[in-house]
């Protein structure tokens, strides 16, 4: 089996645009930047719903390759395109940031995801405690605080995204993945006992002051259902 590379890249928008706005451009940008592009195996993103208070990041582009050399290669087709970087500096306040390299681990897979599904998901953004190791953090990440994760009934797919080690720090360890079929089952999820729970045992090996969260309305923009690892 060959493992997929899985990247994450957070933005925040231009201040001059509102989230609709930002939303449908997002949408378009991403859209055209892989149509051509065959190492893309599959590719989403997600505009965040409104929330009360400042917001880390307003969306995120999700990228799977087959390696990271594939991924070397459309950063440099993106950093290149006169285009792109045109559509990009309107549309974003400064470069994607944080952007994590990753491999999936799928923690429970209720229903599968078809390309046209309406699904809300959330993004839970976290770094481990300071004197952890990476393999600790992830060895205790997908064994342990799992735990907590099976229990709520809200869930329809859950995915943590780990770091891959040797690339550049990007201040975060990991990525928390969960779709829910509507808002109140993200609503509901978000008053559990179990997400109160899950909370405390964070405290355990994450670093909270670096936490953050997005959630919004999943855009597929290429969508094969790839598994997280294919045969070679």
């Amino acid at each position: 089996m060959k493992d997929l590379i899985h990247v994450l890249e957070f933005v925040a928008r231009a201040p001059s645009l509102t989230l609709s706005e930002f939303a449908a451009r997002w949408q378009q940008v991403n859209a055209s930047l892989i149509a051509d592009d065959r190492t893309v195996l599959q590719c989403s993103v997600v505009s965040r719903l409104a929330q009360d208070g400042p917001a880390r990041a307003d969306g995120v582009v999700e990228l799977w390759f087959e390696s990271r050399e594939d991924y070397a290669r459309f950063q440099q087709r993106r950093a290149t395109d006169g285009t792109t970087r045109t559509a990009l500096a309107s549309l974003l306040a400064g470069p994607p940031g944080p952007c994590l390299v990753t491999r999936d681990r799928v923690i429970f897979h209720r229903r599968p995801i078809a390309a046209d599904d309406e699904l809300i998901k959330l993004f839970y953004v976290i770094k481990r405690a300071e004197g952890q190791s990476l393999e600790h953090f992830s060895r205790y990440y997908e064994h342990v605080h799992t735990l907590y994760s099976a229990k709520p009934p809200f869930q329809r797919n859950y995915v943590q995204a780990h770091r891959l080690p040797g690339e550049d720090e990007p201040g975060f360890d990991g990525v928390s993945c969960i779709w829910f079929a509507d808002r109140a089952g993200l609503d509901g999820y978000l008053a559990s006992k179990e997400l109160e729970q899950g909370i405390v045992d964070g405290q355990r090996f994450l670093d909270l002051s670096a936490f953050f969260s997005i959630a919004g309305v999943e855009s597929r923009l290429r969508w094969a259902g790839l598994p997280v690892a294919r045969a070679d």
